[in-house]
């Protein structure tokens, strides 16, 4: 559906990254440098505040996959071994689930929080030590906000722009929950210089 609505448009925009996917099936499109994240992360500013408003000072936050999207090619989660391993490791987590159903996969876990209403996400992501997501957002929102982004997305093929930022190192791409926390570890106080921020 969405690609028959491309073709319906009188103008189409997508990161140049992208350009040779939309080569094959649409012939009148525009590249931009970067990524739609730069758009709006460009007048981001950090709440000063925003820590008061979750429990911890140190954390690292939790996405999960979304596994009755179309995409996903797995049908098992990571999160209850990646939560567990975060756990016993003593890393707090702000977990943000889409249902009840992923809400139970974090259940009688001590170090989770999962907020009981909307927190803003740059601020969630700015503060955090690694941003660690199953889809795409996230996990772009971070990197150029030069917080340590780790993706699980469970697709056969990560999307252009993400392997991008793989390939630049601003992303770490991995299903493996031990690689994941062994990656936490290291980048534990390691941030980059954000990208398309002021």
């Amino acid at each position: 559906i969405e690609n028959q609505i491309k073709k319906m448009a009188d103008y189409v925009l997508v990161p140049r990254v992208a350009a040779p996917i939309y080569r094959r099936f649409l012939k009148n499109f525009y590249t931009y440098p970067g990524y739609k994240e730069h758009i709006y992360i460009a007048d981001y500013r950090p709440d000063s505040s925003f820590l008061n408003k979750i429990p911890f000072r140190e954390y690292v936050v939790v996405r999960p996959e979304s596994l009755t999207s179309l995409y996903v090619q797995h049908g098992k989660s990571i999160v209850p071994d990646l939560l567990g391993l975060l756990e016993k490791m003593g890393i707090n987590v702000v977990y943000l689930p889409r249902n009840n159903a992923e809400r139970i996969l974090a259940s009688n876990l001590r170090n989770v929080f999962i907020p009981s209403s909307p927190l803003n996400g740059l601020d969630l992501i700015y503060y955090s030590k690694a941003t660690l997501t199953g889809s795409g957002t996230m996990a772009r929102e971070a990197a150029l906000l030069g917080v340590p982004a780790i993706s699980f997305f469970p697709g056969k093929t990560l999307l252009a722009v993400d392997r991008e930022l793989v390939r630049q190192g601003r992303i770490y791409h991995s299903r493996n929950p031990r690689d994941i926390a062994e990656y936490i570890v290291d980048n534990w106080n390691k941030r980059r210089e954000p990208q398309g921020t002021h």
